[in-house]
């Protein structure tokens, strides 16, 4: 059997889905470049991409993240930046991301555009401390996934919402005023109460995401915990 092409992230509430669709749809009326936008069904924020997967190591993968214990938390998606980092500070990727890549010829162009994680919101706590927690989950997902053999993260945690991949890029696009309009988009709160283990497959018209298994927060848990 061939492996599997695999990642765990969050899944995002139908709001954030919607609102992705809208933004995909106003972008691409303003870009002449060539771009395969994400479906919005498949909305997710990454926690850890792990590549190639064989079929028969799937049980003991997710046997060991359900010993990776969370409570629910809230976050608030914000601000938008691309693959590779395009003269933008917002644009900070790390090392073994699935959306990474050298820029080959491409002019300076972009590769993949995302939308970022709010810091903190004002006049809310769990808001705020939203991002901590989401990368406090990654970095335990991470950690079993280390313990498993697969490589570890080598860089900051950026958590990120794909929006589309750049596949032609055109001469004179304004990127700049395309992340702009990304980054002042209004998100909404999401509860995050799971994280995913997903198989993607690739195709023509874009990836297509399938949950292998679906690892619920625990209501009162009061730290992360990979066993």
């Amino acid at each position: 059997m061939p492996p599997l092409r695999c990642f765990i992230g969050l899944p995002l509430p139908p709001h954030c889905q919607h609102t992705l669709e809208r933004l995909t749809g106003e972008l691409s009326s303003r870009l002449a470049s060539r771009i395969t936008w994400v479906r919005p069904e498949s909305a997710h924020l990454t926690l850890k991409f792990l590549g190639d997967v064989p079929e028969e190591d799937i049980p003991q993968l997710a046997a060991a993240l359900r010993g990776v214990s969370f409570a629910p938390f809230a976050l608030r998606l914000g601000g938008a930046g691309c693959f590779p980092a395009w003269k933008n500070s917002q644009s900070r990727s790390s090392s073994g991301d699935k959306d990474r890549g050298a820029d080959k010829g491409r002019g300076g162009a972009p590769q993949v555009l995302w939308a970022g994680m709010a810091q903190g919101a004002e006049h809310c706590s769990d808001l705020a401390r939203g991002a901590e927690q989401c990368a406090d989950l990654a970095r335990a997902v991470d950690g079993v996934c280390a313990r498993l053999g697969f490589a570890a993260q080598a860089g900051a945690f950026v958590p990120h919402l794909t929006l589309g991949r750049v596949r032609v890029p055109a001469q004179g696009e304004d990127w700049r005023a395309a992340l702009e309009l990304a980054g002042g988009v209004d998100w909404g709160e999401v509860r995050v109460e799971r994280f995913v283990l997903w198989r993607s497959v690739l195709g023509p018209g874009g990836p297509k995401y399938a949950a292998l298994e679906v690892f619920p927060a625990l209501a009162g848990a009061s730290a992360l915990a990979g066993g």
